[in-house]
């Protein structure tokens, strides 16, 4: 049996001719066969059997209709080795699916079966939201279906309480094809928001076009930490964004040189962007006496800060990729196959607005992304990730809503069950006509102080941890520890409310599991202290990690808040 990326090319397969006298090489797909696997093997006996078979019998496996659709082969074709494992590749990219593998069988007359396997990962998830301090407060939930009867639609429901709730349903495979569908609608303290897309992605390292349309409707709050201290203090921002795009592009195929894929892409698009804001206000009255500032003071401040925008935009999309994947397995997670790109990525966007058809605004845009992966060794991997952008108005002739973010991080994989995870991240932002503030505390800085701590406009960081995995339960739970130490430091840097802070240090112990065994999604619960004398007490936290295309991961969640919605619509969906 051969693997996906391993074909022998004997003389029987390189005379196996199609009826138009077409050539292969490797050989010619006779049949194709799928075989779907429930979460748990329920043959097992004993207690651990029983629940194995109470667990499948409230899941939907996978059916086959939804992996052949995937496939990027039929029989009849030429085996092609970069389509059977891009094919699985785009197969485990499913959340729901925890393994997929392709291999081929030699019939003996030149031509190969093709076995697709795959097995289900648990789709139901219910995360209760929780905030620890001196007592544990239940704060909502979200629920979620990830392939509603097998068929790859997901349904997740959020609640945090009577003003905060919505609903997000998700189709990868849009009238059984590869259409994305997705649609989204629910309110939050700020008001209502809606809205939804339909796009066509590049399939994997073979597809050759690509395209996408989005709309969305956002009232919205932006909350502001007020000042350092133990205490939460916010300063809260309302605004309304009103935003859609459309476009396309086209990519072509480089000269194969070695395992890597090599391609470029061209596209376009139409962007059209409202945002308008509200009055700044204080989430507690009593804040402003405590800060020695009056609401009046600060708002004069934010509306001289804040611009509206009317802005309708054309958009041109250069792309370039020359990539690999390799498999690893508990690089990120516990036990887990992961998909880890190598070699290089980027894309870069240009956007010329000008004030036409009742918008106002008149300014060139410059966006730029790029990702760089080396396999130093069998055991060291690293990656480097970063992006920039801004805006060059014309009526002052200045650049405007700066935000750059730079992410490195290096990958020791002692052993399968022992990785060690150096990184550094830094994010920060100039110029900004748009809400933006970063914060030194929380999951994305330093674990050891609260999410509002330190607020400001640049923020440098560096981590350590020691992920050890320690084992199995039968098949329902993976388990491993984690320690890490965090250090950083933030600048003011014209943020509103934001200050310097001295280089700020924590270190932390955490539990890490994972449900079944070898799941894509990993739960991470963490103990986190400070280390200098007179700092905040122990942080407890909770974070879920789920498998995600590395290349295209947003370094820094807490800038994207601020970053030009037009760009990350397109980057993903047409690069």
């Amino acid at each position: 049996m051969l693997s996906a990326g391993v074909l022998s090319t004997g003389s029987a397969a390189a005379q196996n001719t199609s009826d138009r006298g077409t050539t292969c090489k490797e050989g010619r797909i006779a049949d194709v066969k799928i075989l779907t696997h429930q979460v748990f093997d329920a043959s097992k006996d004993g207690a651990l059997g029983t629940l194995y078979s109470i667990g499948n019998s409230v899941h939907f496996e996978t059916r086959k209709g939804f992996v052949r659709r995937e496939l990027l082969f039929h029989p009849g074709d030429c085996i092609d080795p970069l389509r059977l494992s891009e094919s699985a590749r785009l197969l485990r990219q499913h959340g729901f699916l925890k393994s997929a593998t392709i291999e081929t069988v030699p019939r003996g007359d030149g031509t190969y079966d093709v076995i697709v396997d795959t097995q289900d990962d648990w789709t139901l998830r219910f995360e209760p939201r929780l905030v620890f301090g001196d007592r544990v407060e239940f704060t909502g939930i979200v629920l979620e279906e990830r392939s509603i009867l097998g068929t790859g639609r997901a349904l997740m429901f959020a609640y945090r309480n009577r003003t905060t709730f919505g609903a997000v349903y998700s189709n990868p495979q849009f009238m059984k094809r590869r259409w994305n569908l997705a649609l989204s609608a629910g309110r939050t303290e700020g008001g209502d928001y809606a809205g939804g897309g339909l796009s066509y992605p590049f399939v994997g390292l073979v597809g050759r076009k690509a395209g996408f349309s989005v709309a969305g409707y956002n009232e919205r709050w932006f909350r502001f930490v007020a000042g350092d201290s133990p205490e939460e203090h916010e300063v809260i921002q309302p605004f309304i964004r009103t935003t859609a795009q459309f476009g396309g592009a086209v990519r072509k195929a480089g000269e194969v040189r070695g395992r890597e894929t090599k391609l470029g892409s061209l596209g376009a698009s139409i962007s059209y962007e409202r945002l308008d804001y509200g009055s700044l206000f204080f989430n507690d009255t009593t804040v402003a006496t405590e800060l020695g500032e009056s609401e009046q003071e600060t708002d004069s401040i934010a509306q001289q800060i804040f611009a509206p925008r009317n802005t309708l935009r054309l958009n041109l999309m250069f792309g370039l990729q020359a990539l690999q994947f390799i498999q690893r397995r508990g690089l990120t997670t516990l036990d887990a196959v992961e998909d880890i790109p190598l070699g290089v990525s980027g894309g870069l966007m240009l956007g010329i607005a000008a004030p036409v058809l009742g918008t106002t605004d008149s300014y060139v845009f410059a966006g730029l992304e790029g990702f760089v992966g080396v396999e130093l060794s069998r055991k060291w991997l690293a990656v480097l990730r970063g992006s920039f952008e801004s805006r060059r108005d014309y009526d002052d002739n200045a650049w405007r809503d700066v935000f750059g973010t730079v992410e490195a991080r290096g990958f020791w994989q002692l052993s399968r069950r022992h990785t060690v995870d150096i990184g550094a991240l830094f994010s920060a932002g100039w110029d900004a006509t748009v809400p933006f503030q970063l914060t030194l505390g929380g999951g994305e800085g330093v674990r050891g102080y609260s999410l509002f701590r330190f607020p400001g406009g640049a923020r440098a960081v560096v981590s350590v941890e020691e992920r050890a995995f320690l084992g199995s339960i039968g098949e329902l739970f993976d388990v491993g520890t984690v320690v890490f130490f965090d250090a950083g430091r933030m600048w003011a840097n014209e943020a509103p409310f934001g200050s310097n802070s001295r280089l700020r240090a924590s270190v932390g112990v955490g539990l890490r599991f994972s449900t079944p065994t070898e799941s894509r999604t990993t739960y991470q619960i963490e103990l986190a202290t400070p280390l200098g004398a007179g700092e905040e007490g122990l942080i407890f936290r909770v974070r879920i990690g789920r498998i995600g295309r590395i290349e295209r991961r947003p370094p820094d969640f807490q800038l994207e808040r601020s970053r030009d919605p037009a760009l990350r619509n397109a980057l993903v969906n047409l690069q």
